[in-house]
């Protein structure tokens, strides 16, 4: 039986850790804005992460899709209402 990574130990590459450590940044910020986890949260999240994508080009492929599908996510939550 083998045992299996945990996501911090899967091999990335530098420009892929540098921006998930940018979105942990904009996240706690966004969060002291915010409020944690509302849709105001979740849409300035997607907001940044698009503005971000348009001002850099990460030559990284697996760096800009990973982005790419975090904002989307990110917008997808922003059209969502908890308890409806």
């Amino acid at each position: 039986m083998s045992a299996s990574l945990e996501p911090s130990d899967v091999p990335i590459s530098p420009e892929l850790a540098a921006e998930r450590n940018m979105v942990r940044r904009l996240e706690a910020a966004m969060a002291a804005e915010h409020g944690v986890d509302t849709p105001a949260y979740w849409r300035a999240m997607s907001d940044r992460l698009h503005e971000h994508l348009r001002r850099t080009q990460p030559r990284d492929d697996r760096a800009r899709g990973w982005l790419v599908r975090v904002a989307a996510a990110y917008r997808a939550l922003a059209g969502t209402s908890i308890g409806s």
